[in-house]
């Protein structure tokens, strides 16, 4: 490599870096109180913090949605539930596995972290949204330099320079991948390494043994890793293995025990992983009742729900990528299908500068497609699930202007001009996306009356022993932002009778307290009363700008408290 062409390549990646650090921020205007930075973000800070209180290892390495508290059974006591979950339980959580919690964990460790909070993942999301803006940079490369061949090093980098930046600038990465993480978010670095590795496949085919096994290893460590992390590894893993297939059987002109053999790289990841996650999440609860549910859930809702799935998942889609991106992602497979069906009829191969670019984008635009279909219901209650999309509106572009210019003459200089036209045209086209998005459909403005006094002021009394109940407010497991910030539930009450029907053998070292709201604006005769006879039984203890706590004198105190003490 020349000295010039490692000074460029060096210069793309320090600018990209520069670029990801100083604007990648430029998506905070989108954030605010939305739907998905209070459950993607919220269950991270939850989990997370369970494990830095009682130890990962302790745990089980599993998710639950109520920290430790004295009002729940111990762990060891607890059982399985069918129906559902009871009060005193501190319900696991087991949709998905817990994979994608451990990076944060272990950077929560490593900054000695006793608990953590939303500024903690504010600086903690700014270095995975870098690592997979260098991902994509790297994908386009290797597509230009080996898919398609193209032997123009410099502009194949600056091509992909400015795929990467209109790549980065999506308002759903902008948003999603900057702001929020869950699982959702973590798997896309997974199936960003997995294409490359694909990408990368025709050169390892004839090395040597070493290397390899290497390659292979590293494929089956990337694939259980996404596996272990959410369902989209799944639809991309089948990609994968029916494109294996399909040149197995069509292109090495290999049998069954041949097509058999290239399977296990792909097989036995999702069996390995699919075990452990069974496996770990058995003993907690029923998985034929709690998938059930959540596979009704997830694909076409409930029987009672008037939403259309099919509508719902469409205006997502046109909310993130307009019809600009629709028609794009729609020109391309309609063209790689017509090629697909004449080359059936014709039962001949494609040439070898195409085969490779027809496998690539068999497994960047059918899993997204599979995924949302299946899980439809998901997709289109959750803004974030569109973010799947992103890599193949980008390769869409790309490719039709491949096809479009193969067959010119000079085909290196009209491809370079092309490909950068194009690349212009989608920056300046996700501009105006994000101008549109920021007038009202990313936009949530945030209340100041809902600043989380009260989680916070709960937060500074959060001790093991103490319970919380309220007549006006309560803190629930989810939407999981408030009981993050909190770490502590505040269960609500219409009647003092209440704490015994929640918990009739509640732990007599429980300190029980009472959240009042200090302004009577809005509250019925019914919560004054209420909260009249909580002022008689207990002491104040704290007080802030809006609430008061109060403690119960003695259970003694309280004749409507029948439960047995153990």
């Amino acid at each position: 490599m020349k000295k010039s062409r490692i000074f460029l390549f060096l210069a793309v990646i320090f600018a990209i870096c520069v670029i990801n650090w100083r604007f990648g921020d430029s998506g905070s205007a989108f954030n605010g109180r939305s739907v998905t930075y209070q459950w993607n973000n919220g269950s991270t800070i939850k989990f997370v913090n369970c494990w830095l209180d009682e130890g990962a290892r302790n745990l089980g390495f599993v998710m639950y949605e109520n920290p430790r508290s004295i009002e729940f059974k111990p762990l060891s006591e607890r059982v399985p539930y069918t129906s559902y979950p009871p009060a005193d339980d501190r319900v696991p959580y087991v949709s998905y596995p817990s994979t994608c919690v451990i990076p944060v964990f272990l950077a929560a460790k490593m900054l000695h972290k006793n608990s953590i909070d939303f500024d903690f993942m504010y600086d903690y999301l700014k270095y995975p949204f870098l690592v997979d803006t260098l991902l994509i940079f790297f994908l386009f490369y290797l597509l230009f330099s080996i898919t398609l061949n193209i032997k123009h090093p410099n502009a194949n980098l600056i091509v992909s320079f400015f795929l990467t930046m209109a790549w980065m600038f999506l308002p759903d990465n902008l948003l999603y991948l900057r702001f929020t993480y869950f699982s959702d978010e973590w798997v896309i670095s997974f199936v960003f390494i997995y294409i490359i590795l694909e990408i990368i496949a025709p050169k390892i085919k004839d090395k040597h043994r070493k290397i390899r096994y290497l390659y292979n290893s590293a494929k089956f460590l990337v694939a259980l890793i996404g596996i272990l992390s959410d369902y989209n590894f799944y639809f991309f893993l089948f990609a994968c293995w029916l494109v294996r297939l399909f040149t197995v059987v069509y292109e090495e002109k290999g049998g069954l025990r041949k097509a058999v053999s290239a399977s296990w790289i792909y097989v036995l990841p999702v069996i390995i992983g699919t075990g452990i996650f069974l496996w770990r999440s058995a003993p907690l609860m029923d998985l034929s009742y709690y998938f059930r549910f959540k596979f009704e859930e997830k694909t076409y809702g409930f029987p009672d729900d008037d939403k259309s799935p099919i509508l719902m998942l469409l205006g997502n889609y046109l909310k993130s990528y307009t019809y600009a991106g629709f028609f794009l992602e729609l020109a391309l497979a309609c063209l790689l299908i017509a090629d697909a069906i004449r080359l059936f009829r014709q039962r001949r191969m494609p040439g070898r500068s195409y085969f490779p670019l027809l496998k690539i984008g068999a497994i960047i635009l059918i899993p997204p497609v599979i995924h949302v279909l299946i899980l439809m219901y998901h997709s289109g209650e959750n803004q974030f699930a569109m973010m799947k999309f992103a890599l193949p509106t980008i390769f869409s572009a790309v490719v039709l202007c491949y096809y479009f210019l193969h067959n010119a003459n000079y085909r290196k200089f009209y491809f370079a001009v092309g490909a950068v036209s194009i690349a212009i045209t989608l920056i300046i086209n996700i501009i105006v996306i994000n101008k549109e998005q920021e007038r009202g459909i990313y936009k949530w403005v945030s209340n100041p009356a809902l600043a989380y006094e009260l989680e916070k002021f709960i937060k500074s009394h959060s001790e093991y022993e103490n319970v919380y109940f309220s007549g006006t407010e309560q803190i629930l497991p989810n939407p999981p932002i408030s009981l993050a910030i909190s770490n502590k539930r505040v269960y609500f009450i219409r009647y003092l009778h209440n704490i015994s029907e929640f918990f009739p053998d509640l732990n007599k070292a429980a300190n029980v307290r009472f959240v009042v709201r200090k302004s009577d604006s809005g509250k019925k005769k019914r919560m004054l009363l209420l909260e009249d006879s909580i002022r008689q039984r207990s002491d104040l203890l704290f007080e802030s700008g809006k609430f008061e706590i109060y403690q119960l004198r003695s259970r003694s105190d309280l004749p409507e408290f029948v439960g047995r003490l153990n």
